[in-house]
């Protein structure tokens, strides 16, 4: 299998032809590699970019490339990136500690996870004093390559992250904090940048592009390309209805061309989305 792979590979990359990327990225899904099948991938949606089984793969691929890593294995991962003696433990000193998040990639063997850590101070002339931190850090090789604060009102109110993963020396991560969602691009070498989704909104991470429902005078689908973070042409929604129209913690999804958006009715709007991200203005 791995001969079969190094020849796929080879072709692939002695040609501009996406077929040949194609075939190498089935080849690496039916050997069980879907993290390594990213990058094939990511050039045949490149090489073809109207292409339509091209971009169903890719989305395909990222999704089960991008799937959540186990605390056993997360912990372990990241003990190796560390360069520590085993899995990585609890941050000593802290009385409450949580792994948020966790991501792998296989190529550089970069690690990136968020952490949640809380401390509450009952000698702190503050009353009621909790010292908490949530931060994003990444590690590989034995150093860790980066540590960001998540962008929070406060911490203290919680954080739940909904995506993470790494790619290309940076991570992109999904999560809300006490108000907003916001998603985030944390280059390992450069000033990290993030934007806001709006107050709990629902959204869907599609392999170049974070595309998200929001309601200022009308129901919308915006978006913002991914890693850039520019904004992406507007769709009006067809949803009858003021902003309790979605149905609570709405998981949207995608059907070849089409964004589905579950409703508190039980019913079902559509929008359209295209191929290729759409650059423009975001409005309501």
């Amino acid at each position: 299998m791995d001969e079969d792979l190094a020849v796929l590979r080879r072709a692939a990359e002695t040609t501009h032809d996406p077929q040949a990327w194609l075939r190498l990225t089935y080849a690496l899904l039916r050997a069980g590699k879907s993290p390594e099948a990213l990058r094939p991938a990511r050039m045949a949606a490149r090489l073809a970019p109207n292409d339509l089984e091209a971009a169903q793969l890719l989305r395909r691929v990222f999704a089960e490339a991008t799937r959540p890593v186990p605390d056993v294995d997360l912990r372990r991962a990241i003990g190796d990136a560390l360069g520590l003696a085993g899995p990585f433990p609890d941050a000593p000193g802290w009385k409450h500690f949580d792994l948020l998040a966790g991501a792998l990639d296989p190529i550089t063997r970069a690690v990136a996870w968020v952490e949640d850590r809380q401390d509450p101070r009952p000698d702190d002339p503050r009353p009621g004093w909790v010292e908490c931190q949530v931060e994003l850090r990444a590690a590989r090789d034995g150093r860790e390559l980066v540590t960001w604060p998540l962008h929070h009102y406060n911490p203290y109110f919680g954080t739940k992250v909904f995506h993470l993963h790494v790619e290309d020396e940076q991570a992109i991560v999904v999560y809300d904090e006490k108000h907003r969602t916001y998603v985030a691009v944390v280059p390992f070498n450069g000033r990290p940048r993030f934007q806001a989704l709006g107050r709990f909104a629902a959204h869907l991470i599609l392999p170049d592009r974070i595309l998200f429902v929001h309601y200022e005078r009308q129901w919308s689908l915006g978006g913002f390309t991914l890693p850039e973070l520019e904004p992406c042409r507007t769709v009006p929604i067809a949803i009858d209805g003021q902003a309790n129209a979605l149905s609570t913690r709405a998981v949207l999804r995608i059907e070849d061309d089409t964004v589905v958006v579950p409703l508190a009715n039980g019913r079902e709007a559509r929008a359209p989305v295209s191929l290729r991200p759409e650059i423009g203005p975001q409005r309501g």
